[in-house]
């Protein structure tokens, strides 16, 4: 019985430690280093959002292995998406449906690249082949 209440209380430390750690305010990181004047990795959001500001169209392409009318994950990713380019000056969005994940793949991410875009998400794990050959091009 005693093991059972060391482990309770062990337990009990584990998940309020676990509370506290969420709960902790994250640290900012420094946007420029003054002794070297490099920029950190958030001076590049902020140039995109200029870029988006400015009246610069951002494509973006995604393809779907499913329909968008699934009630399921690709109706929700494009539900997403659609709220992306609702909330987001200046986004386009180019989707392809019931993309087979093969070679075929690979010809809708070229064509959308053709098309402009600058961003393809692509869904499905069955998508990483194509699209580290689109990518190595």
């Amino acid at each position: 019985m005693n093991m059972q209440r060391k482990l309770t209380t062990l337990s009990l430390l584990l998940v309020a430690l676990l509370l506290l750690a969420a709960c902790a305010v994250p640290a900012t990181a420094p946007t420029a280093d003054t002794a070297t004047g490099e920029e950190s990795a958030t001076a590049a959001p902020a140039e995109e959002a200029d870029s988006a500001a400015s009246g610069e169209e951002f494509i973006v392409g995604a393809l779907h292995v499913g329909s968008i009318n699934d009630a399921g994950y690709n109706q929700a990713h494009h539900a997403g998406l659609v709220a992306m380019t609702e909330n987001l000056p200046n986004v386009k969005l180019i989707e392809a449906e019931n993309v087979p994940e093969s070679a075929d793949a690979e010809r809708v991410m070229e064509n959308m690249i053709q098309q402009g875009a600058k961003m393809i998400l692509a869904q499905s794990f069955g998508y990483l082949d194509p699209a580290l050959n689109v990518a190595a091009k």
